[in-house]
């Protein structure tokens, strides 16, 4: 990568200046986040969730 002039770039994004178009599908019935979850987790289980293989996974607080 680095001998074939690739330019790396890490860092924050700016999530309020992108969030609006997002939410924006969202609200228009376009973009569905539901599916973009694979597991929900309570929090007691975090440590198995973590290693679970999966594209995005939701905690829930289950000590409350």
């Amino acid at each position: 990568m680095y001998n074939k002039g690739v330019r790396y770039e890490i860092g924050r994004v700016h999530a309020i200046a992108t969030a609006r178009p997002v939410l924006d599908l969202v609200v228009d019935g376009i973009l569905d986040p539901a599916r973009l979850v694979t597991s929900v987790v309570p929090f007691s289980e975090a440590a198995t969730g973590m290693t679970a293989p999966g594209t995005k996974v939701i905690f829930v607080n289950d000590f409350a």
